[in-house]
């Protein structure tokens, strides 16, 4: 670069795949790059080749290059200047494409700004315009099924249909011959990345729209029946990759599919008042189900990975433990028939030979006949105990229920307890935490058990870990303990409400601290011990899952009280 003019030395074979031209041509032309670049980010280009030209500060730039087919491409540059003679600088670097990348991003925005339509569009036509916002295609039509032929589908009628600057007026379309009929025979997803004309000549639609490449989806309802289809339709040929069209149709077919069932049968639930009773009672039972089904889609995605490692653990050492737990019973039963017959052979036999006598005295028979009976026993708690320990991780790995059930909320602590049993005990730095339960009458509670475990547990580690930090500090100033760490555990019912409170004797903590601590991401831990998440998610979950209150209440000096408040449904779940 010199007098802010740029030549190109060198360019790799890639040039071709990224700018559409040759290496030979670049070195030849350097404005051939340029003239790529799109409109809009030709400044930032050039300002930022012309910083680090100043500086002699590592060039890095994003931005969009237009193709001559019109295809746009997000491309990243990054290089590293250096001075070399005549004072020229030399940039050694690449371009990346990041087109893929970008693109997905899009994507996602798209589908996050979808879930909420401007006032003055419907759900499906924000659906539409998020599609093809993320998919970067011209044309987008989302139908439900208009006719049919015995097992065939005929035609579709638009519930929107996506121009690529406004939306056209609904239309019903004839399927015969077309790319969309491909669409209703395969029940899956059909590409046509380009040509699609000289496939389907006969389609007056996409000779019209001037139409190069297609993909479609077909919409179901909660049973599996098919319901209508999206299609989206562009000038442009398809990239090789389908993994992003085949991703974004599916997340919007599901949605799609889920709202126009709801719409059908909230008409339905319309109509029918004014019909009889077993026909509304009808009509209750498919809106419910379209309910349970859009509840159950939403809590699948949600799944906690702590509920799946904690069931994938109990479900490894069940058999084991089932072995030896149905194994220690049959044992303690026949050793003591042995000892039985030997204490019989000693009433009969009181002058055994010599050699058993001698081999009695060597294995200390006495000893053995009163400690094998104990052995046994300590093996049966122990067996009693891993099968405790089972049942409780069975319980606590409940993260992915679908709907609310009634529980005991005692069950949900004392799981816990089990769970952290090794944190309580003491260490050389913290002496063994005691558990105080003090718990009332409380009936059991409709909620997502496996969520509040969740809750918790998030509580009553961060009780332990205050207590260890408190005992710790106590340790390096050389003073001693004047109270012994403990957590009680109080529960009891407060009008129409289940009040549960965790209270830890430690430092507590200050205002500042404890008006944060439902914050995403705050937390007071050292780096790679606390991601500050935990508290977060614990009180959207009570709050938002359960419509409860979590409050924190703390003094400094006389420990902290976590207080949770769940209301009583009295409705069973149907």
């Amino acid at each position: 670069c010199k007098s802010q003019s740029l030549t190109f030395t060198y360019a790799s074979s890639g040039c071709m795949d990224v700018f559409g031209f040759f290496p030979e041509a670049l070195k030849a032309n350097s404005h051939l790059m340029f003239n790529r670049v799109h409109p809009e980010d030709s400044d930032s280009l050039r300002a930022s080749m012309l910083y680090s030209a100043q500086t002699l500060n590592p060039w890095n730039w994003e931005g969009r290059i237009v193709l001559p087919t019109g295809q746009l491409k997000w491309l990243e540059g990054r290089a590293q200047p250096s001075y070399e003679a005549d004072t020229q600088v030399v940039w050694d670097g690449v371009f990346i494409d990041v087109t893929v990348t970008k693109q997905r991003e899009q994507a996602l925005q798209a589908i996050v700004e979808s879930t909420t339509p401007r006032p003055e569009q419907t759900f499906f036509q924000a659906c539409a315009q998020a599609i093809a916002t993320a998919l970067q295609m011209q044309y987008v039509l989302i139908s439900e099924i208009h006719t049919w032929d015995e097992s065939d589908v005929q035609k579709v009628s638009s519930l929107v249909f996506w121009q690529g600057d406004s939306f056209g007026e609904s239309v019903t379309y004839d399927l015969a011959d077309t790319p969309c009929s491909m669409v209703f025979q395969k029940d899956d997803i059909y590409h046509c990345d380009s040509n699609v004309q000289q496939k389907f000549p006969t389609d007056h639609l996409l000779i019209e729209l001037g139409v190069t490449s297609y993909a479609g989806i077909p919409i179901h309802d909660a049973s599996g029946a098919v319901m209508g289809h999206i299609a989206v339709m562009d000038t442009q040929p398809l990239l090789n990759d389908f993994s992003l069209p085949d991703y974004v149709l599916r997340i919007f077919a599901t949605r799609v599919g889920t709202e126009l069932s709801r719409q059908r049968a909230a008409d339905a639930l319309q109509q029918s008042e004014m019909q009889l009773r077993q026909q509304t009672q009808e009509l209750e039972k498919a809106l419910i189900e379209v309910q349970h089904s859009h509840a159950h889609m939403m809590q699948s995605e949600k799944m906690s990975s702590l509920g799946a490692l904690l069931a994938g653990v109990a479900h490894d050492i069940k058999n084991p433990v089932g072995f030896i737990y149905g194994n220690v019973r049959h044992a303690t039963s026949y050793v003591q028939d042995l000892l039985d017959l030997i204490n019989l052979y000693r009433t009969h036999y009181p002058n055994p030979n010599p050699l058993i006598q001698d081999l009695l005295e060597e294995v200390d028979v006495d000893f053995v006949m009163e400690d094998l009976p104990k052995a046994l026993a300590s093996m049966q708690l122990g067996a009693d105990t891993i099968k405790q320990i089972v049942k409780s991780l069975g319980n606590f790995s409940r993260m992915d229920e679908s709907e609310k059930q009634l529980n005991n909320l005692h069950d949900g602590l004392d799981c816990t307890i089990m769970i952290l049993q090794n944190r309580l005990q003491g260490t050389s730095s913290c002496p063994a935490i005691e558990i105080q339960r003090e718990y009332g009458k409380i009936p059991p509670v409709m909620c997502y058990a496996g969520q509040l475990n969740q809750v918790f547990m998030n509580i009553i580690s961060n009780a332990i870990d205050a207590l260890e930090e408190a005992a710790a500090h106590r340790q390096q100033q050389g003073d001693k303990p004047h109270l012994m760490p403990c957590i009680r555990l109080q529960t009891t019912t407060m009008g129409d409400s289940v009040q549960i409170s965790i209270i830890d004797n430690g430092e507590g903590m200050p205002e500042e601290v404890r008006s944060r601590l439902f914050d995403r991401f705050f937390t007071t831990k050292p780096l790679g011990k606390g991601t500050g998440m935990g508290l977060s998610i614990s009180y959207k979950i009570v709050t938002e899952k359960h419509g409860g209150t979590l409050e924190c209440f703390s003094t400094v000096g006389e420990g902290t009280e976590f207080v949770i408040t769940i209301p009583l449904e009295t409705s069973l779940p149907n």
